[in-house]
């Protein structure tokens, strides 16, 4: 009976500082304190109906880096910290959110991969050379296709 107490107490004081939030549906947690046949110690809990909804921090989900400007950030150089402040910068000069756009060091470097590899393969398709050719050496170079 005196450990219950204590361990009531102990909760008590670790969580003082702090609500708890439960959502209704877990009656668990109701019950162990309305079970309990030592009912003079008063434990106010707080259950609140929905707090899965408040204040929920959302990532961007707009992706906007295309091909073009990967290939034009690619070509001055710029490293992904650059690009990413560079694109931000933009973005807010554009006058959106910029929480709406995917803007991070690792999705960009991630996007610009992705994006390499595709024009890469783009390239690779494009000059895809489907007529075998020969080269004959007689002193001279000559192409012969068939």
């Amino acid at each position: 009976m005196g450990e219950k107490r204590r361990e009531k107490n102990k909760f008590l004081v670790s969580t003082s500082s702090a609500e708890s939030y439960v959502s209704s549906s877990d009656e668990s947690i109701k019950e162990v304190f309305a079970s309990d046949e030592s009912n003079d110690i008063d434990i106010s809990c707080r259950f609140p109906e929905n707090t899965q909804n408040e204040d929920v921090l959302k990532r961007g989900s707009k992706n906007f880096i295309t091909p073009k400007l990967v290939a034009s950030l690619d070509r001055c150089q710029l490293s992904v910290r650059d690009s990413v402040y560079i694109i931000h910068a933009v973005v807010e000069a554009l006058g959106h959110n910029t929480e709406e756009f995917i803007i991070n060091n690792s999705s960009i470097h991630r996007i610009r991969q992705i994006k390499r590899k595709e024009s890469a393969e783009s390239i690779k398709v494009a000059f895809q050379n489907d007529i075998p050719q020969m080269i004959l050496f007689t002193g001279m170079v000559s192409y012969y296709q068939h």
